[in-house]
């Protein structure tokens, strides 16, 4: 399990072909099952944006994100319901939490990922430090 922000900045390394493919960029999150999606930054950021399920991993590491090979990245041809996400932008790091009362309880300081590639735990801040 690991918290977002020691996953933005980690190298994605394809195993097979012993090269790095890129670093994370960011976090996409699908709110339909609570699964990560990651966006690469690559030097060919010119030739469309690259996305790596974080499910489709082989290892989420210390200092790296290890896939199987190449293949599992995937551009907007192989997956469009991947830019529904980017233009929902959601984001859960700063979101307040509410009881059913409508009461809030503080806000969301940090999120959870298991190596599954599903949100399992948030860190809540209580509003008053």
């Amino acid at each position: 399990m690991k918290k977002s922000v020691e996953i933005i900045g980690l190298p994605v390394i394809s195993i097979v072909e012993g090269t790095e493919l890129g670093t994370v960029k960011s976090l996409l999150i699908n709110p339909a099952d609570g699964s990560v999606t990651i966006l690469i930054d690559d030097s060919k950021w010119y030739w469309g944006a690259k996305f790596l399920p974080l499910a489709a991993a082989t290892g989420l590491g210390e200092y790296a994100i290890t896939i199987e090979n190449s293949d599992a990245i995937l551009t907007l041809t192989d997956a469009p319901e991947v830019e529904k996400l980017i233009v929902a932008d959601l984001k859960i790091i700063g979101t307040k939490v509410l009881t059913k009362n409508g009461r809030i309880q503080g806000k969301v300081t940090e999120f959870f990922v298991d190596n599954s590639g599903k949100i399992v735990s948030c860190e809540i801040e209580d509003l008053n430090g």
